[in-house]
């Protein structure tokens, strides 16, 4: 009953929510009704597997050898409460403390302590998951599929061109990698 019961999920119908460890910041919902991040775009796990040829007594196969999880991208619009440009602040402030210095102390950098944001102090990094949630309706239930991204560190993060030209949204977007997955159906 592809045209009823058994219909295919809504794109647009998603949420985020962060797991903050030492950052205080607004951690989201995944709730439709309190969404907080104003999200135009996730993606979703690009899981990739390596395989090797094995050998076995006149019978080969494969076998995997590495799972590799991808990266993940999620674009916000930068909205007037600054939720998402918050998150890249907060994250950038955290693992470079030079961010912190104010323009008056520009001349005096050299007066500041080697930063570094590896394995001194906490090792996973500030996140400690970030939650996209696919919400759908199934015979008038609502159902939800979470896509949990464990220990997730932002790689790339993009604020767009400021442009007096065009009339866009501004947005934000952060592309992160993470230690696992774990795929929840509710």
């Amino acid at each position: 009953d592809f045209g009823g019961f058994d219909q295919p999920k809504l794109k647009y119908y998603f949420t985020v929510d962060f797991g903050f460890r030492d950052i205080s910041h607004n951690p989201g919902s995944d709730q439709m009704n309190i969404i907080s991040f104003a999200c135009k775009q996730a993606t979703r796990p690009n899981i990739n597997v390596t395989y090797s040829d094995i050998n076995f007594y006149n019978y080969r196969t494969k076998v995997g050898t590495k799972v590799d999880y991808g990266v993940a991208t999620l674009t916000f619009y930068d909205d007037n409460n600054n939720r998402a440009h918050d998150v890249v602040q907060n994250y950038l402030n955290f693992i470079s403390p030079i961010s912190n210095r104010t323009k008056e102390s520009a001349s005096n950098f050299e007066n500041t302590n080697p930063a570094t944001h590896g394995p001194i102090g906490n090792t996973h990094g500030p996140l400690s998951f970030i939650t996209v949630t696919h919400h759908y309706s199934r015979g008038g239930a609502e159902k939800k599929v979470k896509y949990h991204y464990m220990n997730p560190k932002i790689q790339n993060a993009i604020m767009d061109e400021l442009d007096m030209t065009q009339s866009d949204t501004s947005s934000v977007t952060i592309t992160y990698v993470y230690d696992a997955v774990n795929i929840e159906k509710l």
